[in-house]
């Protein structure tokens, strides 16, 4: 895949959707040589796609689920033998 939103990245997030994968697509990642098409495909994308976000706020995410999952009571490997 690419960074270009109107080409590389639309054609790669529906070619997922539709092999059921649950599609993040990252707006401040990707980008277009023209802002129009950039905007226009970003539009498409959050009307069709599971989910489109910026990088700081999927971060928040990813770190929220991560001090969940330490925070959950786990028995060691250790403790199961």
């Amino acid at each position: 895949t690419g960074t270009a939103t109107h080409g590389c990245v639309i054609n790669t997030a529906y070619g997922a959707i539709a092999h059921n994968y649950y599609v993040v697509v990252v707006e401040d990642g990707v980008a277009s040589w023209r802002k129009d098409l950039h905007e226009s495909a970003l539009f498409l994308m959050r009307n069709t796609i599971n989910y489109v976000t910026d990088a700081s706020k999927l971060i928040d995410v990813w770190q929220q689920h991560s001090a969940a999952a330490k925070s959950a009571s786990y028995p060691s490997i250790a403790a199961q033998r």
